[in-house]
């Protein structure tokens, strides 16, 4: 008896001792271990910088209509025209003695170029010439014994549009000049081709000093067609640059004066397309005149690069500042052959006719 009763109480202590081990492992108190720094500080909580509010998002513009692109005209076909034939001839024998620079102007059809053009880029400088038609020659006073202050003076005889069938090609423009007084000896009167209306053309300005330049002008600069040596036309009768145009023409030295005054001479200028443009002038006053070649356009000058490109083809004649003169027999031809027989400018025009009225339409 006393052995079961015995058994009886070790069977519950064992019981006891289980519960309470299972009643720690399963989240009985746990006493937290004590900090060895102990601050009186209250607790300081540390606040969030709030999140900015985002920008409303911008309503995006609506897409603008793109314009519809152009298309871009067709070029209009420059014609091609025979070698040959008369592109303009002007001889002046036909007109009544004319005073008044417009009614000359407006008699032949010409466009006296001034600084202000309306609709049109105007001329470098004012036309300063009293233009008149005197016993069937254009006659132009731009120094009158000093009573005229004169400006370099232009006035165009043919447009671009009219001018350029030729100038795809080779062509000759001929003219005749006589020079009476001018304020120096330097000054001269030309006959432009490529002329685009404002500063850049070709030209071959004789000197009444006897000397010439044969140049291009382009955007205010003048470079040259021709160097030192037998056609050159500025030469002075140095050794450097060769025989001066009084000398070839007349046998004299060149010294400087006006050797040129009262002399009728013929200025022939071939705008060969390929190699640019080579000048003959002939003596009028001589007993059997003959042209004489005074410039070649050589390869190696500072204008060879500038020959065929400015794209203007008009034709104008200039007056070189302060000088008198007159000028005549005014003609235009194709190829570089002589003058046709036929003066008659209606092949051409008939060649060309339907390219001017194109032209005229796409204006």
């Amino acid at each position: 008896m006393k052995r079961t009763l015995a058994l009886i109480l070790a069977l519950l202590m064992v019981t006891l001792m289980f519960v309470s081990c299972s009643d720690k492992t399963q989240g009985g108190e746990t006493t937290t271990a004590p900090s060895d720094n102990v601050s009186d500080a209250p607790d300081v909580t540390t606040a969030k910088t709030p999140e900015t509010t985002k920008k409303p998002e911008t309503t995006k513009k609506p897409e603008t209509s793109k314009e519809p692109e152009t298309t871009a005209a067709p070029e209009i076909p420059v014609p091609e025209v025979v070698e040959g034939i008369m592109v303009y001839y002007e001889d002046f024998d036909y007109y009544a003695n004319t005073t008044g620079s417009q009614a000359v102007a407006d008699l032949l059809g010409w466009q006296i170029r001034n600084k202000t053009m309306e609709g049109e880029l105007g001329a470098l400088t004012d036309n300063t010439v009293q233009y008149s038609i005197e016993n069937g020659m254009l006659k132009l006073l731009n120094y009158d014994n000093g009573n005229i202050v004169g400006e370099d003076s232009y006035i165009k005889i043919l447009s671009d549009e009219y001018m350029k069938p030729a100038a795809m090609d080779d062509y000759t423009i001929q003219y005749d000049v006589t020079y009476l007084a001018s304020k120096n000896a330097k000054r001269y009167i030309v006959l432009l081709c490529n002329y685009d209306g404002y500063d850049s053309y070709n030209s071959f300005h004789l000197r009444v000093n006897g000397t010439a330049n044969n140049q291009n002008r382009c955007a205010g600069s003048w470079t040259t067609y021709d160097v030192p040596g037998e056609f050159y036309a500025a030469a002075d009768d140095t050794e450097a640059k060769g025989s001066s145009i009084a000398n070839k023409l007349f046998g004299v030295t060149y010294d400087g004066s006006a050797v040129l005054y009262n002399k009728s001479l013929t200025i022939r200028y071939q705008a060969n397309h390929e190699l640019g443009p080579t000048v003959w002038i002939r003596d009028n006053s001589a007993a059997n005149p003959e042209f004489v070649c005074v410039s070649k356009p050589d390869a190696g000058a500072s204008a060879a690069f500038y020959w065929n490109m400015i794209d203007s083809y008009a034709l104008c004649l200039k007056a070189g500042a302060t000088i008198d003169g007159y000028v005549d027999n005014i003609a235009v031809w194709t190829g570089l052959g002589d003058m046709p027989l036929d003066v008659s400018t209606t092949t051409y025009e008939n060649t060309i006719a339907s390219y001017l009225d194109a032209v005229k339409k796409a204006q």
